[in-house]
């Protein structure tokens, strides 16, 4: 890109890469990285198994496949890059329950509090199946799909799980997944990254600061710090662009679809 040939050297390159790739709104110069528009592609084939309407692939692996671990019948590298991207998928969806044939119990958010998985570690450590789906827990019941034994902090998890679960009930309808990335059709779309936040000021012992997420820099010294109030800091000309903190995003965010 920047001598015309095949390689070129650290000296050689005007902008760091990740400038490069970084979209436009995100501040950058807008040429893809392949190897994330690969992960964006193989993304869409994660919801297109999750929501199956129209697609003669999805409906056959269905039939092939448990759809909330995606293990089964299926062998390949291309499965498995598919299947790499399922927690990534997981992260970035929130679902509302139907049958629950599709959904896992621990790793989905499907209680619309955040994953089970998170709020209640201990417990899902006693998992006998972290992959089983909400269906097969709720038939089964909770207790089934654990170790026998459970440690006091694991038993105080359960009891708090119980309750949450006391109102759920299933339908006969299909798992439907929703997220701010999926458009009115139903279909995956990859987005720009999100406008940056603005910078946060404080003061400390060491001089008063503004941070933009991991980026700190040093606008004032010691010896005025103790005189200036976070508001009347040195405010920055312009706000650096910077990508999610999510490794989900950093995934997704390939540019405009």
């Amino acid at each position: 890109m920047w001598t015309g040939e095949a390689k070129a050297s650290g000296a050689d390159c005007l902008i760091a890469w990740d400038m490069v790739t970084r979209p436009k709104e995100c501040g950058g110069h807008g040429i893809r990285d392949l190897a994330v528009q690969k992960r964006c592609l193989l993304m869409k084939l994660v919801h297109r198994l999750h929501n199956p309407v129209g697609s003669s692939w999805a409906m056959w692996a269905q039939e092939h496949c448990d759809v909330p671990s995606m293990d089964g019948d299926v062998a390949g590298d291309h499965w498995e890059a598919i299947r790499a991207l399922l927690p990534a998928y997981q992260d970035v969806m929130v679902v509302d329950i139907g049958d629950g044939r599709t959904t896992s119990f621990w790793r989905d958010d499907w209680l619309h509090t955040g994953r089970l998985a998170d709020k209640f570690p201990v417990l899902y450590s006693h998992s006998r199946r972290p992959t089983a789906s909400v269906r097969a827990v709720m038939s089964d019941g909770v207790r089934v799909h654990l170790v026998s034994r459970l440690t006091r902090v694991a038993d105080e998890e359960l009891s708090a799980l119980a309750v949450a679960l006391q109102d759920v009930s299933l339908s006969q309808a299909p798992d439907v997944k929703r997220s701010p990335m999926i458009d009115p059709a139903g279909k995956l779309r990859t987005a720009p990254c999100p406008p940056p936040p603005p910078p946060r000021v404080f003061n400390s012992s060491c001089g008063c600061w503004f941070r933009n997420r991991s980026r700190a820099v040093l606008c004032s010294s010691p010896s005025t710090s103790s005189q200036m109030h976070p508001a009347s800091c040195v405010q920055p000309t312009a706000r650096t662009p910077i990508t999610s903190s999510s490794t989900a995003s950093r995934q997704l965010c390939s540019g405009p679809p």
